[in-house]
């Protein structure tokens, strides 16, 4: 069994290859043959190599970032052939600068092989996973994969746990029973696993002894359910995780950027916006009169970072009269209140220009989870589980969950949308809030305000959770 590589060995290493060697090659072939010169060409591979394989080795979710993954994928070679060329320069004589252009066309060309050739690979040999608990868990795994078109795992399973009961599959299309973890070993050397999942349920002393001795010596891997939910589908169930989860942000090695350093990005980009977003604000502010003669600007309180609230701009996209009261109401997908030019707006996203103010004023920053109004606040923080952890940070005019969820319209929007503040809390980083920023310029045109992907109840806060609240 041990001679048989995995497939999540195989996955990395192929990755590895189309992804950092086969550029580098192609840009240190072309630079060379037209030199002449094969310590140059050594000189372009291996500095195109290394700068390749530094950002294919950051974890990012990229896979669920197209527009970032593309531009990612072509300003790479750019690196990696600048750095090649001032190294080329200062070891040999300078080269004519339409080697290196050559050389990041060919790059470009390989990568785009690369990445139909990866796609491939992954669907032809994916990741054998099974799941440490009951059918349930292994279904609504394979369901969320299959809903986010992930082809590189395959859920084959799930090994029961001893003295439980083993519910019988919803339908024939469950993943099926493999064995129980008490003959964990035999088990995933049968259908050759390569990765197992641990829940919570999993968790016990008996059960991590099998899978010790099933797997410390083998080629098969494990990872808590939390974990893979992080680093494959961008979010944290809500109902597989509790308050250790968060010891990360308590552990001395958790480093986040100084806040003098985010203010300072948070001008930058206020400088370079805000004359911008005068115009365009200034232009739809008319038109937003001129159509129903009511106030353009809408002004609403907010909860920021650590409950404290603010006033936060928009322009108006519902009725002058969408609220009466002092009771806050969801908005929904097909809500009525919402007039046409509003309804073009929010798909746009154009009515969030206004909160470059708040960007100046430090009430906002530029990426992070958004800000909600005090009396949703105060019923989210009872009904969903860590709410109130999202204000650790200042919230922010884009965001990680904006982009994957869009508007919440209900408790179990929040939720969802907490799923997805709370990895953006844990992975943030000034290359994740980049990238972020570039995914939001395609939703402008791309998709929808509301993100139908959403799952049902029980998959984000677990079926103990959905039920109490249902």
């Amino acid at each position: 069994m041990t001679a048989r590589l995995s497939a999540l060995s195989a996955q990395r290493g192929f990755a590895l290859l189309l992804f950092a060697v086969a550029p580098a090659l192609a840009g240190a072939g072309v630079v060379g043959s037209r030199t002449g010169d094969a310590g140059g060409a050594v000189v372009v591979f291996a500095t195109m190599l290394a700068v390749q394989a530094t950002l294919l080795g950051r974890r990012q979710p990229l896979h669920l970032m197209p527009l970032a993954r593309v531009i990612g994928g072509a300003v790479a070679p750019v690196l990696g052939l600048t750095a090649s060329a001032a190294l080329f320069a200062l070891l040999h004589n300078p080269a004519d600068a339409d080697h290196f252009a050559a050389a990041l066309f060919a790059a470009w060309l390989i990568l785009l092989l690369a990445a139909w050739l990866d796609s491939s690979f992954e669907a032809a040999r994916p990741i054998r996973v099974g799941i440490l608990g009951s059918s349930d868990h292994a279904a609504r795994l394979k369901r969320e994969l299959d809903a986010a078109g992930i082809k590189c795992y395959d859920v084959v399973g799930f090994v029961s746990l001893p003295k439980r009961e083993d519910a019988p599959p919803a339908d024939l299309s469950s993943p099926r029973r493999l064995g129980r973890a008490d003959a964990l070993r035999e088990v995933v050397a049968e259908h050759a696993l390569d990765l197992l999942v641990m829940n919570g349920h999993s968790r016990r002393p008996d059960v991590f002894d099998n899978v010790a001795r099933a797997c410390l010596a083998e080629r098969c891997r494990v990872i808590e359910a939390s974990a893979l939910y992080e680093d494959v589908l961008g979010h944290v169930p809500l109902g597989s995780i509790n308050s250790t989860w968060f010891h990360y942000l308590m552990h001395p090695r958790y480093r986040q950027r100084s806040s003098i350093v985010r203010r300072i990005v948070d001008l930058t980009a206020a400088g370079v916006l805000l004359i911008p977003c005068l115009f365009v604000v200034g232009v739809l502010a008319a038109v937003i009169r001129l159509a129903d003669g009511g106030p353009a600007i809408y002004r609403q309180r907010r909860v920021g970072e650590r409950g404290r609230e603010f006033e936060m701009f928009k322009l108006r996209t519902m009725r002058i009269d969408a609220e009466s009261g002092d009771v806050p109401v969801w908005q929904t997908a097909d809500d009525p209140r919402i007039t046409r030019l509003g309804s073009i707006l929010r798909r746009t996203h154009l009515d969030e220009l206004p909160q470059v103010w708040n960007l100046v004023r430090g009430d906002m920053t530029l990426v992070g989870p958004r800000p909600e109004r005090p009396g949703f606040v105060e019923d989210l923080a009872t009904s969903v589980p860590y709410y109130e952890r999202r204000q650790l940070v200042k919230p922010g005019i884009t965001g990680w969950a904006q982009l994957r969820c869009g508007y919440a319209g209900s408790d179990l929007g929040s939720a969802w949308k907490v799923c997805h503040d709370l990895y953006f809390l844990k992975h943030r980083s000034l290359l994740f809030e980049i990238l972020i920023v570039v995914e939001t310029l395609r939703s402008v045109v791309g998709r929808s305000a509301f993100a139908p992907e959403m799952p049902a109840e029980e998959f984000i806060l677990g079926p103990k959770a959905a039920a109490r609240a249902a």
